[in-house]
């Protein structure tokens, strides 16, 4: 029998993730399966990157419990056209150096064509509900918060980014009023803390910073949260999500996350609690700021609601090229929670 030969290229502009699946049954048929393009449905993918870079990427079929891949070489930044079964759920992980950015369970309809951004700015802390990630909650008077602090932007996919543990600088804190109950110096998170009896106000702030020239966007944050929390008589093993706010912001830059200088664009913002729990009321309010000078001086843009929660301006930017869009922006509801977010850098001025 002569040899089968196979060649891989290392950096594909085109992939294919086929799952071929019989719910609820043993099939009576060949384990085969020859799909049409007509049959799948298309990702247009961007991946973005302040700089020349190898990341690695994987998207799990969760059919089972259980995936099982290994994570494989991509180039950033660059653009790849990729095909998946329609009605599967998948899961999407990518790595570009140690900052993984993770997206929460989506499939995709036959024939649909869907457009994915990956690293995009303005990356911020969120709570995706992605691999790996912990809800902030409640049990009696136990809580619980974890922050995922470099999470792109998006608005097709839940997005949660990280960094492994004391990678980059970082500090969470919660506050009963103006009383300091707890701190983490090191990382994101709050695990298994006991706080006062009754329904009181809280907040949570978080500062995380990263190297500028390694990252050069988002290179600063900081975020202050207010929510209401009361006693419940959830068990440990069953604890009460705390639907803290978020926000998403959306500009549309290049690859590298950079705008034109001199030109007017629409920025949006999108307010509102973790997807997946309630709670946190009607958002009454939402304000956002841009700064051209690394947060020195703010200049307030006029927002107008579209639908939902999702509110856009117009910015008219600086002329000089080679600066940053930092943007300051605060949203709150009628149930006593509020969030107010400031991100140094967030996009590029070319």
């Amino acid at each position: 029998m002569p040899p089968l030969k196979v060649s891989q290229e290392q950096y594909p502009d085109t992939i294919y993730d086929l799952a071929k699946v019989w719910p609820e049954q043993v099939p009576d048929q060949p384990l085969t399966y020859h799909p049409r393009h007509s049959d799948l449905a298309r990702i247009d993918a961007r991946y973005h990157a302040v700089q020349e870079t190898e990341g690695y990427g994987y998207r799990n079929d969760l059919t089972f419990a259980v995936s099982f891949g290994d994570l494989e070489p991509e180039w950033y930044p660059g653009t790849r056209t990729e095909w998946v079964t329609p009605g599967v759920d998948w899961r999407e992980t990518h790595q570009q150096r140690f900052w993984t950015d993770a997206s929460h369970i989506n499939s995709y309809d036959k024939g649909s064509t869907t457009s994915l951004d990956w690293f995009a700015p303005a990356v911020r802390p969120a709570f995706g509900r992605t691999d790996g990630s912990a809800q902030n909650n409640r049990a009696g008077d136990i809580v619980f918060f974890e922050v995922q602090p470099w999470s792109p932007s998006g608005t097709v996919l839940e997005h949660g980014g990280y960094y492994p543990y004391r990678a980059v600088p970082t500090q969470l804190k919660l506050y009963q009023g103006d009383t300091l109950l707890f701190e983490n110096t090191r990382g994101a998170s709050l695990g298994f803390r006991k706080v006062p009896s009754g329904t009181l106000p809280y907040q949570l702030v978080l500062d995380a910073s990263r190297p500028a020239d390694e990252w050069r966007l988002s290179t600063r944050t900081h975020t202050e949260w207010d929510f209401i929390s009361s006693t419940n008589e959830a068990p440990l093993r069953e604890p009460i999500p705390i639907p803290l706010l978020q926000l998403d912001y959306e500009l549309e830059t290049d690859l590298r996350g950079d705008v034109k200088a001199g030109t007017q664009q629409e920025i949006s913002i999108t307010a509102g609690p973790r997807p997946g729990t309630a709670g946190a009321g009607t958002v009454t309010s939402v304000k956002l700021e841009v700064s051209y000078d690394d947060g020195t001086t703010w200049k307030p843009v006029t927002l107008i609601q579209g639908d939902g929660d999702r509110h856009t301006g117009k910015l008219k930017l600086p002329k000089q090229p080679d600066g940053f869009i930092s943007v300051r922006a605060a949203a709150e509801t009628d149930a006593g929670f509020a969030i107010r977010q400031e991100l140094i850098r967030a996009y590029g001025l070319r």
